[in-house]
């Protein structure tokens, strides 16, 4: 690996421990579920350079009980529901 290939691999292992470091904040800073999934989901957008995600929490059975879902900028709300 040459310098300038390592000093990419040193950059995008920094700014994954970037995100990785806001995310765990972000859990830390909510009781609420659907606020952190939306603001992790926008940090995430954010890192990959999307404008369309979705997080969705299931329980045991396999069925969602909350979820983060946007599409194109805009934050669908009542897309948990939808989802059942």
């Amino acid at each position: 690996m040459d310098g300038v290939e390592e000093n990419m691999e040193k950059e995008h292992v920094q700014s994954s421990l970037e995100l990785l470091y806001h995310v765990s904040r972000e859990l830390a800073s909510d009781l609420e579920l659907r606020p952190v999934l939306t603001r992790i989901l926008f940090l995430s957008l954010n890192y990959v350079g999307g404008i369309s995600g979705s997080i969705i929490v299931l329980d045991d059975q396999g069925k969602p009980i909350e979820s983060a879902i946007v599409h194109t900028g805009q934050v669908y709300d009542r897309a948990t529901r939808q989802l059942r």
